[in-house]
């Protein structure tokens, strides 16, 4: 009698049970629940046992987590007339499982090898509302969705999936996706607002196919430790590469992937990928981007190309570069569409450089005004031990936002690189109007701040460090703090 009325049910420990309820006592008990936590059951293989051909319907569930079932087959067992799927076979959840109201979904540590059937029937609606989908520890899945029920959540919000090795595919393709109106096959998350990717060492891509997949309200994309990434999304049988000579560099995402109001992406620990984006991508993709974070891919060869310079710079505002072992540019300049007549102005506002053994060049050549980066306020660059020169001559001489300078630990001979001839020599003058703050820390190669006859203007500068830069002479050879 209490099950009947229970709102909240949250079972532990189960022993020596395969099977928790049967199919009766679940449609009698749980007509009221709204959260259901079923954890640390080692040799259950199913929550229900099904005797028949109803549907079993959660009218009210709002919460479901199903954690600790190493076991686990299914939710609903396999009624004893059907031979079509071996227990094995079975996914975590039918066709007779309707939970019109489910919100959360967390699946953790069981032993599912698929979690929804391959092919659901036109107009299937098991989950209509699912808004967050946890899954982790999920060893023996080898991909989430199926491409229709992809499309049967329209209001998924958040997806996390994380520590499960035998992911290789997040979506995976069955049947023909050719749809009746002849238009280019598209998979949609209308409402997906934070996607993260975290730990699956086996996850080649996202999907794979000749068709766009829309994260039309995606902020936050978190891809980290999936070593064989190969790309977001790649056609079979390898993904979408640029040639460089007699090889190819694997793209992390081309155009078939649209993120129009992305804000915030990570990417870490991705060893195959060469470069982050192909030289186009989907229309208004990428545009809203304002902070992105780059870590531990050591392959990497830079961060931008020119040709895609314009898309990001009207809202990025933060980037971030730590330990990319092969990187050596961060802006690739080597060619524009920009009119002579045309300035760029790229919103950054903050570039934080860390641990970048072979960096050569931040900008690979000095775009002498075509791009300006007036809007930097922070800039701190450390270990970057082939690093010569930090900024180009154009881009110091519009730093007129600059607030805090930090540089330490790296091979600088110089701060600004000498100013590419142009006729008579002009008076050259830096007015950093207002840095207030400047560290030159350990940098035992820099000559000076600027090679040529020049004159600076720091008029608000309250702190000025500098140690271990014995060659320089403007700041002298010993430790000084003002």
């Amino acid at each position: 009698m209490l099950l009947m009325k229970a709102e909240n049910l949250h079972v532990d420990k189960m022993k020596d049970m395969e099977i928790l309820l049967l199919k009766s006592e679940g449609r009698e008990c749980f007509q009221q629940l709204k959260n259901l936590h079923i954890q640390n059951g080692a040799l259950i293989q199913h929550i229900i046992k099904d005797d028949g051909a109803d549907k079993i319907e959660f009218v009210q569930l709002n919460s479901l987590t199903l954690q600790g079932l190493p076991k686990l087959i299914s939710f609903c067992s396999q009624n004893k007339g059907s031979t079509s799927t071996s227990p094995q076979g079975l996914p975590l959840f039918n066709e007779k499982m309707v939970f019109p109201k489910l919100d959360h979904l967390k699946l953790s540590s069981v032993g599912i090898e698929r979690i929804w059937q391959y092919q659901l029937s036109r107009g299937s609606h098991s989950f209509p509302n699912l808004t967050s989908f946890i899954i982790e520890g999920c060893n023996n899945l080898k991909h989430v969705l199926s491409f229709s029920m992809a499309e049967c959540l329209k209001q998924l919000k958040s997806l996390e999936i994380v520590d499960c090795n035998s992911i290789q595919l997040i979506i995976s393709m069955e049947g023909p996706l050719t749809k009746e109106d002849g238009k280019r096959d598209a998979i949609s998350f209308p409402q997906l607002n934070s996607l993260k990717l975290k730990r699956l060492h086996n996850l080649i891509c996202f999907c794979h196919g000749n068709y766009i997949i829309e994260f039309q309200s995606l902020n936050i994309l978190e891809i980290a430790h999936c070593p064989e990434l190969k790309g977001f999304i790649t056609n079979k049988p390898q993904g979408k590469d640029i040639a460089t000579g007699n090889s190819t560099v694997e793209v992390l995402f081309n155009e078939k992937a649209a993120f129009p109001n992305l804000e915030k992406m990570t990417i870490s620990h991705l060893r195959n990928v060469k470069r982050i984006w192909y030289s186009q991508l989907h229309q208004a993709s990428f545009c809203n981007l304002k902070e992105l974070e780059v870590e531990y891919c050591g392959e990497l060869l830079n961060i931008f190309s020119s040709s895609l310079l314009g898309v990001f710079s009207r809202h990025l505002e933060m980037l971030t570069v730590n330990d990319c072992a092969s990187l050596e540019q961060v802006f690739e300049l080597q060619g524009s569409d920009i009119e002579e007549t045309c300035v760029l102005a790229v919103q950054l506002r903050e570039l934080r450089l860390f641990c970048l053994r072979k960096l050569k060049h931040v900008w690979s050549k000095d775009p002498q005004g075509k791009y300006s980066f007036q809007n930097l306020r922070v800039v701190k660059v450390r270990e970057c031990l082939s690093l010569k020169s930090l900024f180009p001559f154009s881009i110091a001489k519009g730093l007129l936002y600059l607030e805090s300078l930090d540089v330490e630990r790296c091979g600088l001979e110089e701060i600004v690189s000498e100013k590419i001839s142009e006729g008579l020599q002009q008076d050259i003058c830096f007015e950093f109007s207002q840095l207030s703050y400047l560290a030159l820390w350990i940098l035992p190669k820099l000559k000076c701040f600027y090679p040529g006859v020049h004159t600076t203007a720091w008029p608000v500068l309250k702190k000025l460090k500098t140690y271990g830069c014995e060659k320089i002479k403007i700041f002298g050879n010993g430790k000084s703090e003002i």
